[in-house]
């Protein structure tokens, strides 16, 4: 009867000890949405006009590569760290513009660019903050 009481209290504290293990061997969950934790967004770049334009950005690490955008349509860049952003647009209307903005992590930035006759100009809107950038930055790829 002794042995039973003491292989019963061996098997209780080993129970116990491996319950304590277990509960504290658990990594806590991170139920961030993915932007969130890598603090990024998206960057979108939509053309109100009848002109196809080639459009890039820089969100810090470099320009992700030259995209054509045709007329009334919309391009989007995913996963752009937050922070600031230079958008780089280019046609034959006018020829090239910089545009600095900014994104927000696990939000949507959208600029949209309206070209006039060659002798009117551009015109932009952002639901975000903008500036056009009147000097042009050196654009490698990364």
């Amino acid at each position: 009867m002794k042995n039973f009481k003491f292989l019963k209290s061996i098997f209780i504290m080993v129970v116990l000890a491996l319950t304590a293990f277990t509960f504290n061997s658990c990594e806590p969950v991170d139920d961030r949405p993915a932007c969130e934790k890598n603090n990024t967004g998206t960057f979108q770049i939509h053309n109100n006009s009848i002109y196809t334009m080639i459009v890039d950005i820089d969100d810090g690490s470099g320009w992700w590569g030259e995209r054509t955008l045709g007329a009334g349509g919309t391009v989007t860049f995913s996963n752009v760290s937050a922070g600031n952003v230079t958008a780089y647009e280019y046609d034959a209307a006018t020829g090239e513009a910089y545009y600095d903005s900014y994104v927000d992590a696990c939000e949507t930035t959208t600029l949209t660019i309206s070209i006039y006759k060659s002798t009117e100009g551009k015109t932009v809107t952002s639901n975000k903050g903008f500036t056009i950038n009147s000097n042009p930055v050196e654009r490698k790829v990364r």
